[in-house]
């Protein structure tokens, strides 16, 4: 009899310090966001283009969908299911160039560089899905202008340094997409 009163008193604890800490978690303040190191590709290393690549676009991917399923306006609307038009062909593309050079796009298999710009990328994303409804259009929009110049930046280095000319050529494919969102964007 005495065992199963010290049980019942520790499984007792055990529930109060259980229901103290979700009740802390449920009112504690998000934590903050760590701010990433800036990540340098190499845009003559193959393997680090095309996985850093696959991605930014990935991570444009998911900005589309949080803007779709955060309802915005409109036009928002519009622009965002062109993008995933857009940039569901890029994954493809990209994920076929991989595939042609026998690229791991796997996230064991992700350079440091890649896993760097993995990390900037997933940090960029978290504060755009933590904005209030109203903050969040212009979020968005600022976001992918922001990361579509960055991209548009790496194009020009591979074209000046990356020897492959399939990616040079899915680059110039890519580039006035990338170009037209940015404009769109920045009008929205």
């Amino acid at each position: 009899m005495t065992m199963s009163i010290v049980k019942a008193i520790c499984a007792g604890l055990f529930l109060s310090t259980f229901a103290m800490s979700a009740s802390a978690a449920e009112t504690a303040p998000p934590a903050p966001i760590e701010q990433p190191k800036p990540a340098v590709v190499d845009a003559r290393n193959l393997t680090e283009v095309v996985q850093v690549l696959f991605l930014a676009n990935a991570s444009q991917l998911d900005g589309v969908t949080l803007a779709l399923e955060r309802n915005p306006d409109e036009a928002l609307q519009l622009f965002a299911e062109d993008m995933r038009r857009d940039h569901l062909w890029m994954q493809e593309t990209l994920a076929a160039e991989a595939q042609r050079h026998g690229i791991s796009l796997l996230r064991d298999d992700l350079t440091l560089t890649s896993q760097q710009v993995k990390k900037n990328v997933d940090v960029d994303f978290e504060a755009l899905s933590q904005k209030s409804p109203e903050d969040f259009r212009a979020a968005f929009l600022r976001l992918t202008v922001y990361q579509h110049r960055k991209i548009l930046k790496l194009y020009d280095q591979i074209e000046r340094l990356n020897q492959d000319a399939g990616l040079k050529g899915r680059i110039t494919i890519f580039r006035p997409l990338i170009a037209h969102e940015i404009l769109t964007a920045e009008q929205l």
